[in-house]
């Protein structure tokens, strides 16, 4: 069950809570959830607007961590804008305290984001380097939704090199990887990727199998 709206207004009622009682804190964590609120929604302006104002307010109370998650957060939002240098620089920020602060699953998570900039930005050895560092992090703390992330870009990059057979090998083992750490949003995304995948290898009952599957999702 998913319903966006609601979701919306439930965050903007408690943002309004948070600002009535000058909870500076709440204010940053609402915002930061209302980034993927609005991404859901194709609201890439509104996503930056929250995430921007989430960083205000966790640097006007200086929370380091809270800080980390938004930068975290934003880079959604960012590289869905096409400000990938930002992204970039908003995760290395966020990676350098994550890892002052120990937090593996969440060191994992940039490693893997920032895979995905090294990708957009057509460096495929960074990007698989990064992905092997977050993939080593999240075995090592038994992490299946850590080990989906980390292996989205290294099926990106095999079929962008042609090697449908690997790409597609990859993306079913993140399938069962995200549906054990219940990654719904991935489950979607990588449905949709195996659907091409499978089409372009011209198995179009497994693309249309995958492609519904990906359609229930949203």
């Amino acid at each position: 069950y998913c319903d966006p709206g609601r979701a919306d207004a439930l965050l903007e009622q408690a943002l309004k809570i948070a600002r009535a009682v000058g909870d500076r804190m709440l204010v940053a964590q609402v915002q930061r959830e209302q980034i993927h609120i609005e991404l859901y929604r194709g609201r890439v302006d509104r996503a930056i607007q929250a995430g921007e104002g989430s960083l205000a307010a966790a640097r006007e109370i200086d929370s380091p961590e809270q800080l980390a998650y938004t930068l975290n957060g934003i880079w959604c939002a960012y590289r869905e804008a096409g400000l990938i240098d930002k992204g970039r620089e908003g995760l290395a920020a966020a990676g350098a305290i994550f890892r002052e602060m120990g937090n593996k699953p969440m060191i994992a998570n940039v490693l893997s984001s920032l895979s995905v900039s090294e990708f957009m930005r057509g460096d495929y050895e960074s990007a698989l380097r990064l992905c092997a560092e977050a993939r080593l992090l999240t075995e090592q703390s038994g992490n299946p939704w850590g080990q989906a992330f980390s292996s989205m870009v290294v099926a990106w990059v095999h079929f962008e090199r042609g090697d449908v057979g690997q790409a597609i090998r990859v993306w079913e083992e993140g399938l069962r990887l995200a549906e054990t750490g219940g990654l719904a949003v991935l489950l979607s995304y990588w449905r949709a990727d195996l659907a091409s995948c499978y089409r372009f290898a011209g198995a179009d009952d497994l693309a249309d199998g995958h492609l519904q599957a990906a359609q229930e999702l949203t």
